[in-house]
């Protein structure tokens, strides 16, 4: 029973069309259900009218508007279906009014106020201001349409109705076409993320099938001379093998450890908190002094720094990354110098900083730097992902990092932004 009662439903409400416009297809069936309600609602008061009044004659065309529309929509003439639903009501309505059917022609003419609503629902806000504007200038000639009004100010009620449902309409429309807009460009937000998503995961892809193939080869070929070594019997050669194996494969666990870490990032989060700039300096200072020391390198922090909201533990990481990348790349420079402080940005935004005096990047280099395991000296310490860690670091809190550098010989300057604090709920 209840299979056939659904496929019945089904065949009442859903249009003949296909799903290939789905927008239209939802109106289509909305429309639909409207005018089936309709037919329920009609119906009912017409049969209890023709009951109990003597000489009731139910209004058969307003059966014939709905049934015309209900067809036009179910063969996919939604347009004009639903302008021949919305002339329904002042066209029954007046009707009633013009023929003498109604006892109280001005009750009756604010029933109009229905045909707005739903012109709220079918139309656009221009749509529904033009149908409403019609529609009140109906009721307006209905003085002289009618003997059964004696004078506009009788039309009061129905004509503050009419105002009232327009004035609801349009706000409902506004509204909801502020959400959809609103919808849409999360939409489009989200596919642009997930666009640079896919891509980010595609070069990551890349780079570690890459790089980590590179200890498996030399593995793989200290292998194939161990075995010619043992072959021949040169024991003294195999000591050397295994060594340049055991650094391969130590180079691999650095490689896993490092896209370990860089995975966790925005998988594992510390709550954010407001936290002085300063305090993320020293402790992140602390970890690295060590090679600061050895190297004679000038370490140089602004006073007083300003407080950062963020995941302390990460934000310690980011400048970490940053004075320790910097140490790396210093050259030759007689006075090594680090400089970690602060300026102020567009829009009155801080900018946090860490600067050297070192060798300089190349512009054409400043965005291939943030890329995992790039590096543009191949001979440098590290496995070239602690500019990445930062990046991601950076872009989890939804803040910006980027690199200044007129070039060679001229220095660089890692430059960040954070995000301030969330308001406090009100």
């Amino acid at each position: 029973m209840l299979p056939k009662l659904r496929r019945f439903v089904r065949a009442l409400l859903e249009p003949v069309r296909s799903r290939s416009d789905m927008t239209r297809w939802r109106q289509s069936r909305l429309l639909a259900t409207f005018l089936c309600l309709l037919f329920v609602v009609f119906g009912v008061v017409d049969v209890v009218n023709f009951l109990s009044e003597p000489g009731y004659v139910p209004p058969w065309y307003g059966y014939v508007f709905l049934s015309t529309a209900w067809l036009l929509n179910r063969y996919g003439r939604y347009t004009v279906a639903a302008l021949l639903t919305l002339a329904m009501f002042p066209g029954v309505i007046l009707g009633l009014v013009a023929s003498g059917a109604t006892d109280n022609p001005p009750a009756t003419l604010g029933y109009l106020a229905l045909g707005i609503q739903l012109a709220g629902i079918l139309l656009g806000a221009r749509g529904t201001a033009l149908f409403a504007a019609l529609t009140a200038l109906a009721v307006l000639s209905t003085p002289f349409l009618t003997p059964g009004i004696a004078s506009v100010y009788e039309l009061q009620i129905p004509i503050a109705m009419v105002a009232i449902s327009t004035g609801l309409a349009v706000v409902s429309i506004k509204h909801r076409d502020q959400l959809e807009q609103d919808r849409q460009a999360e939409r489009e937000s989200l596919i642009r993320e997930l666009e640079s998503k896919n891509a980010e995961l595609e070069r990551f892809t890349y780079t570690v099938s890459h790089d980590l193939k590179s200890p498996l080869i030399t593995i793989r070929g200290f292998l194939g001379i161990l075995a010619k070594d043992l072959e021949e019997g040169r024991g003294d050669r195999l000591r050397g093998d295994l060594e340049r194996m055991a650094a391969a494969a130590d180079a691999m666990e650095r490689l896993l450890g490092e896209l370990l870490r860089l995975s966790r990032i925005g998988r594992v989060v510390n709550a954010s908190q407001q936290v002085p700039f300063t305090r993320v300096v020293r402790d992140a200072v602390a970890l690295v002094r060590a090679r600061l020391e050895e190297r004679g390198i000038r370490l140089v922090v602004d006073e007083p720094l300003p407080e950062v909201y963020g995941d302390p533990l990460r934000l310690v990481e980011v400048v970490q990354n940053l004075v320790e990348n910097a140490s790396k790349f210093l050259g030759d420079q007689p006075e090594p110098c680090i400089h970690v402080g602060t300026r102020t940005g567009v829009g009155s935004q801080t900018v946090l900083f860490v600067e050297d005096n070192g060798i300089g990047i190349e512009p054409r280099y400043h965005d291939k730097v943030f890329g995992l395991f790039q590096k543009l000296d191949p001979h440098a310490d590290g496995s070239g992902v602690g500019l990445a860690l930062v990046k991601r670091i950076v872009e989890v809190h939804g803040g910006r990092v980027w690199v200044e550098s007129a070039g060679r010989g001229q220095g660089t300057t890692v430059c960040f932004t954070l995000p301030p604090a969330p308001a406090p709920a009100s």
